[in-house]
């Protein structure tokens, strides 16, 4: 990054206001080896939407996923137009697209049999964004007294993108596990100087979302209630249920995502099957590409999510290309729980 390009980035973030901000290294302009920018309080006018989209994007750390926190800025419509990435490396004689073969209309499909949900696990996930690690996540799945599973997400920015912008959010999602419809999703944010407290709750008797969300701050109140269908998922488990699929390279399917507002249909396409290389390991993959219907989806990025090619379905990579740049979120780790002859074994 040029010492110029800096200096637009840390105006755009607007996380240095009232502070110097310093650029040391090569000089690219004559005479230029090192920067100090006074960045002042900007006005109300002048703050750009890209800096929105960056910290979306960012919280997109957490939520995976999304379809997980990729999927939140498509709903939402941050980003821009982009080219489609290129296949990694193929290892079948499909090609990297197909003609698409809708499967189902839009609905939530119980799980089969076969789909194995990855209670007491924890991924572990790094994002990058240039040449700068970003963040780090970390997805989990527990068993709930209740009956229900519980997904936990949460989401840090780290490094040189922490400086430019705080980021530390968590996530948590309630859904039945018979029928993949979601109960309640909660939100804790902190994004920049802003800080949120959100709940949504799926009120399927009165067929309404119910989102609620406080400013600790100003202690301003947000209620609001939408029409939902009889079943939904939300931005975590819509991961998992996306997962549960029969996932095959030319199909597609459609299902609704609520985050708060009005109901998304989501659509999935299967583009390929590809290797992907990571710090976990090498995984054979599906790469996913989720969006919103035609009209949500018009002049906005493009999120993917790559699923391993087994009875597992682990999220493994997820990248999101848009105006402002790309940023891949990839697995590092997989810690499962213990299995019962560990379990003999220490005691």
């Amino acid at each position: 990054m040029s010492p110029l390009e800096t200096m637009f980035f840390a105006f755009k973030i607007g996380a240095f206001k009232g502070r110097f901000f310093f650029y040391r290294g090569p000089a690219t302009l004559p005479g230029v080896t090192r920067l100090a920018v006074r960045v002042l309080r900007p006005q109300r006018s002048l703050a750009p939407k890209g800096a929105r989209s960056r910290a979306v994007w960012f919280s997109c750390l957490g939520m995976l996923p999304v379809i997980a926190l990729g999927l939140v800025a498509q709903i939402h419509g941050q980003g821009a137009k982009s080219k489609d990435p290129q296949p990694v490396k193929q290892h079948s004689s499909q090609p990297a697209q197909q003609e698409v073969v809708v499967e189902n209309a839009s609905r939530i499909a119980p799980p089969t049999q076969a789909y194995r949900f990855p209670v007491g696990t924890t991924f572990y996930y790094k994002a990058e964004w240039r040449l700068f690690s970003a963040g780090i996540a970390t997805l989990k799945m527990e068993q709930d007294p209740s009956g229900q599973h519980r997904i936990k997400a949460t989401a840090d920015a780290i490094g040189f993108v922490a400086r430019l912008f705080h980021v530390h959010d968590t996530f948590q999602s309630m859904f039945d596990p018979k029928t993949f419809c979601s109960a309640e999703l909660s939100k804790h944010t902190e994004e920049g100087l802003r800080r949120r407290d959100s709940k949504l709750q799926f009120d399927y008797g009165r067929r309404k979302g119910v989102f609620e969300e406080l400013n600790p701050k100003s202690g301003e109140k947000k209620h609001v209630e939408n029409d939902i269908p009889e079943c939904s998922t939300d931005v975590l488990s819509g991961v998992f249920y996306a997962a549960s699929l029969p996932l095959e390279p030319g199909k597609s399917y459609t299902f609704p995502v609520n985050d708060g507002g009005k109901t998304v249909d989501l659509e999935t396409r299967v583009e390929a099957r590809e290797q992907i290389k990571t710090e976990a390991g090498t995984f054979n993959t599906l790469r996913v590409q989720p969006q919103p219907n035609a009209v949500l989806l018009k002049h906005k990025g493009h999120v993917w999510i790559w699923y391993s090619d087994d009875a597992d379905r682990i999220p493994v990579q997820i990248r999101g290309r848009m105006g402002w740049g790309t940023i891949t979120i990839h697995l590092t780790r997989i810690e499962r729980p213990p299995t019962p002859a560990t379990q003999t074994a220490t005691q």
